[in-house]
């Protein structure tokens, strides 16, 4: 549990044993606060209770701002890059985090519990009234959870097994598609997150699966980034703020990015940032897998990759097209990634997404698709320009989900 959100516990703990109305004995008309003038009322539990907590919170927020600033001045700040509602969600939440959390907590802070050591406890009371809920908020619209890293997100501090395990667990959703609802979870002597089979539909969104939140320090789990031993499971989302960055897990040649396990089918992998991984970005059992025919009961019934026809650009547009062999009358949403650099293996991870489409195959099973891409002008010199490629070679940063019924 992050420090931000035991200091929220604390708070809410310390405020309800002083606003608790038998909180100082013969004095059930009153509230404590109101009882507070008398120096003896301090020995009275619930007070002393309501003491331990807030000063407690003070600590924890304190040792967060600590770890907080340690870690930017490390690691830099990371752009967020989203567009559309929640772009402003996510601005508007920022802002008001770091206004009230610099300008609000911390001189409330500190001059609530100077006048509590003070012993001006009316004073204590009317300033605390303001203190605390934006206390509370501060608290509560920090960072989400580090998993198995130290406090600063800098360095592994691995869990001896997964980081996260789902035994017997269903409907689980890990992270989030929202500003600060993302987990860090990394540098585990194991898996960053594995579901064993009576684990189904789950949803893992947003996190940090092998590196640090701004998405630049490897911190690599040493087993693979994602273990899905369940089906039905969900990582990442059509939209890209749903994606979650996996890098840098797995030992030597070992570690998939996502490693699907026995007969799993059904598991949706969309727009997730998949790259350094010691293995394959997506492995289907114990790949690199060829086509099949369409429904082979193998994990997600070994899911076809389409293959690239052409990939041509204008200097401003790039057109990707290419053929996919699915079962017959079925749409498939496809993906298109690129990378900085070829994957060792030949079948290449995909770090950036750069366009989804949609194709519906015919009776046949066959279809066509194109992809168009237009990137903004921000982000035009980080994607490297397509050549001309010759019909019929694969990339395996495409990447394919056939869509529910």
């Amino acid at each position: 549990m992050p420090a931000s959100t035991r200091s929220a516990l604390f708070l809410i703990v310390g405020w309800s044993f002083i606003r608790s109305r038998d909180a100082v004995p013969g004095s059930p008309s009153r509230s404590a606060a109101k009882a507070l003038a008398s120096a003896s009322v301090l020995q009275v539990p619930r007070v002393r209770g309501h003491i331990v907590c807030m000063v407690l919170a003070a600590l924890t927020s304190a040792i967060f701002l600590g770890f907080y600033l340690v870690y930017h001045y490390h690691a830099g700040s990371m752009p967020f890059r989203s567009q559309g509602p929640i772009r402003w969600l996510y601005f508007t939440v920022l802002i008001s985090h770091t206004f009230l959390a610099n300008l609000g907590v911390v001189p409330l802070v500190f001059l609530t519990l100077l006048r509590a050591l003070q012993r001006d406890f009316s004073r204590h009371k009317s300033i605390a009234a303001t203190t605390f809920p934006i206390w509370i908020y501060v608290s509560v619209t920090g960072v989400g959870n580090l998993i198995g890293t130290t406090a600063d997100g800098l360095h592994a501090l691995g869990n001896q097994e997964d980081g996260i395990l789902l035994d017997s667990a269903t409907s689980t959703t890990i992270g989030g598609a929202s500003a600060g609802e993302g987990n860090v979870i990394s540098g585990n002597l194991s898996n960053g997150v594995e579901t064993d089979t009576s684990s189904p539909d789950n949803l893992l969104a947003g996190n940090e699966i092998g590196t640090d939140r701004s998405g630049t320090l490897a911190l690599g789990n040493r087993g693979n980034g994602v273990s899905l031993g369940s089906s039905s499971n969900l990582i990442g989302g059509l939209n890209s703020e749903a994606g979650n960055t996996i890098a840098n897990n797995g030992t030597g040649s070992v570690g998939a990015g996502v490693q699907l396990i026995g007969l799993v089918n059904q598991n949706t992998i969309l727009s997730n940032s998949i790259h350094d991984n010691a293995g394959l970005g997506i492995n289907l059992g114990n790949g690199p897998t060829p086509n099949h025919q369409p429904g082979t009961p193998r994990p997600n019934n070994f899911q076809n990759y389409p293959i690239f026809t052409s990939a041509q650009t204008d200097g401003k547009t790039t057109t990707i097209a290419g053929t996919l062999l699915g079962a017959p009358n079925s749409t498939y949403t496809l993906q298109v990634f690129c990378s900085p650099s070829p994957d060792p293996s030949g079948y290449g991870e995909g770090q950036n997404l750069i366009c989804t489409t949609s194709a519906t195959t015919d009776s046949t099973g066959n279809c066509r698709s194109t992809c168009r891409y237009l990137p903004p002008r921000h982000r035009a010199l980080r994607y490297p320009r397509p050549r001309p490629m010759t019909p019929g070679i694969r990339r395996s940063s495409l990447r394919t989900s056939r869509s529910r019924a």
